[in-house]
């Protein structure tokens, strides 16, 4: 999550909720606990995990079920926030995988993903 003293693991169930579990320093996996309702996104759809910025916040990028590409955020060892659409629905097809990445180096990190109409876009916060 945070430092390195905490791992997280974020994952759609069966039901279509997105999931958080996690491991604080040589303990037991905690969870998994539903961040989302049922239904928020297909069954399986993979969750692209990476530190924004700096390590201080932990991002958590999908794409839903409605085909909007989701962002949750969790800081430092806060709540997970989110999830927040930064695309209208229908701009992906609903459970495409997303490629999170820094750029050159830790002060951008891109989201990169294919459209509905096959092209390739990236989104970026800095």
């Amino acid at each position: 999550q945070v430092d390195n003293n905490q791992l997280d693991a974020v994952f759609v169930d069966t039901y279509g909720a997105v999931n958080v579990m996690w491991v604080s320093h040589y303990g037991k996996w905690q969870g998994p606990v539903a961040m989302t309702e049922p239904g928020y996104a297909v069954p399986g759809t993979p969750v692209a995990l990476q530190h924004q910025v700096d390590n201080n916040q932990l991002d958590a990028v999908f794409v839903d079920t409605y085909g909007a590409v989701n962002v949750m955020w969790v800081s430092h060892y806060g709540k997970w926030q989110g999830p927040v659409a930064m695309t209208e629905p229908g701009y992906a097809v609903p459970g495409t995988p997303v490629a999170l990445q820094h750029q050159v180096d830790n002060n951008q990190l891109d989201a990169v993903f294919v459209d509905t109409y096959g092209a390739v876009n990236v989104m970026w916060v800095s």
